[in-house]
């Protein structure tokens, strides 16, 4: 029998997946208009993905990044959105 190690906690920044899409930006509707086709076949195959760099790609809680993460955003809220 073969044991499974489930993890406690996802990382809160890629929920898991061990990355982010363009380095966690997000993109409105307006950057995309100037995007061609290609780019946009591209970008939704996953091609601008990107290791997930709070969790270094394992996708899984990293306590003492999240902590720092959380103490980061109750100063600076304004950089969370």
């Amino acid at each position: 029998m073969k044991t499974v190690r489930v993890p406690d906690a996802w990382c809160e920044t890629c929920h898991g997946r061990g990355w982010v899409a363009l380095h966690g930006q997000a993109l409105t509707a307006a950057d995309l208009d100037d995007w061609t086709e290609d780019e946009l076949d591209e970008y939704m195959s996953g091609r601008y993905d990107t290791v997930c760099e709070i969790c270094d790609g394992t996708g899984l809680e990293v306590y003492g990044r999240m902590a720092e993460l959380s103490e980061l955003r109750a100063e600076a809220p304004h950089m969370f959105v």
